[in-house]
């Protein structure tokens, strides 16, 4: 969930690109583009040396990765990289890890795990708009390998992966201007925040990514979610999280209520289902290059009809995406806002030349970043009053 605490806070989205698809017609007036100096307070949240990216905002708070001791070793460097098979995950009891410790400068309290019960859920059923056998999957993968990295197999799949984009998460309060580390170790990525409550995916000693549960206010680690295969992508909102889960041998999207301390499927079909997002109860998600979404107090998972997309970021009953280019190549691509309140698709950039990507919305606030200059800016526009406000 990403909730604009200010007007200021859009400017902490540091955005990243991945998307693709189909063309898709203009459906509302394009906005001009914002040439004029809007009143926009802006500051620096952290400009540390190295990068930092990646960020979320929601109310005071803001999370992000920092790359700055993303130079220190990796917790399983020396794991052999072979083409050798790895055997399918065996079916066990989800349940959390202990906790990992903090450094002594930024020491927390944690809570003792806790078990995450396995539920009897049926799979939900499939809406309207399953997209036919002759229409091009996304598939896992497509970390970017260089020589740095560190070689393991994903335990669900067997293949042979690369870690990179590792990183440690910070957070900053922006009442207070509070900067502090959240993770031990530099091996962290994609955070989330929703109120008091952060979330990122961790790597483990044995190579698999697991999801991390953490409460901002009282420091405490709350969760972590450790099961067989890969858990990474994670959303939240107030007491869901959501990720996408390798366990079953693909990409599926899973969830975990923090208040009833349980885990079920949103979406387990046997295509790849990828990047989540959430806010409230309703789940928007990838498959196949197209967007899905199931709100978890209905069943049943349906379809943004007539457009395709990758990834989606959730406010209300509105549903952002990108469409256009390719996941690695966000070339000629548009922004594009779904309602579900009346099936309405509308484009909200002004231009499809160059890239652009990684939209988020938050009420009628729509930002993500654009190159059709020399340069990457940020660019917003207002749902409310369909106009462009500042780049």
């Amino acid at each position: 969930m990403t909730t604009l605490h200010r007007p200021a806070a859009a400017m902490v989205l540091a955005l990243v690109a991945a998307a693709t698809v189909l063309p898709l017609p203009l459906t509302r007036a394009a906005p001009a583009t914002a040439q004029n100096a809007p009143t926009v307070e802006q500051f620096v949240v952290n400009d540390a040396r190295e990068s930092q990216l990646a960020a979320r905002v929601d109310g005071r708070w803001v999370v992000f990765e920092d790359d700055r001791r993303s130079g220190t070793p990796t917790p399983t460097a020396t794991i052999p990289a072979t083409n050798t098979p790895v055997p399918p995950p065996t079916a066990t009891p989800e349940a959390t890890t202990p906790p990992t410790a903090v450094p002594p400068a930024e020491s927390t309290a944690t809570l003792a795990p806790t078990t995450e019960l396995a539920t009897a859920t049926p799979p939900p059923t499939v809406g309207p708009g399953t997209p036919g056998s002759g229409e091009s999957r996304n598939s896992v993968g497509g970390s970017t390998l260089v020589a740095s990295d560190l070689a393991f197999k994903v335990p669900a799949t067997g293949m042979l992966r690369q870690v990179t984009d590792q990183a440690d998460i910070r957070a900053r309060n922006l009442d207070t201007n509070e900067d502090r580390r959240l993770t031990n170790g530099a091996y962290a990525r994609q955070p989330d925040v929703s109120g008091n409550l952060a979330t990122w995916a961790e790597l483990g000693d044995d190579g698999r990514w697991s999801i991390v549960v953490y409460n901002l206010e009282d420091r405490t680690m709350l969760r972590r979610i450790d099961e067989n295969g890969d858990q990474e992508y994670p959303s939240i909102s107030r007491r869901y999280v959501v990720w996408q889960d390798s366990r079953r041998g693909n990409w599926d999207i899973r969830a975990y209520d923090l208040e009833e301390k349980r885990g079920f499927w949103v979406s387990n079909s046997s295509q790849d289902e990828t990047r989540p997002s959430i806010d409230g109860t309703l789940v928007a998600f990838e498959r196949d290059g197209l967007i899905w979404y199931h709100d978890l107090s209905t069943d049943g998972v349906e379809r943004v009809e007539g457009a395709g997309g990758y990834d989606p970021s959730v406010s209300g009953d509105r549903i952002v995406f990108r469409s256009g280019g390719s996941r690695s190549e966000p070339r000629d691509a548009g922004i594009y806002v779904f309602d579900r309140r009346d099936g309405s698709v509308a484009q909200v950039n002004s231009t499809v030349n160059r890239r652009r990507g990684n939209p988020r919305i938050s009420g009628d606030l729509v930002v993500w970043w654009d190159r059709r200059g020399e340069t990457r800016d940020i660019y917003a526009y207002d749902l409310g009053s369909t106009s462009a406000i500042f780049d």
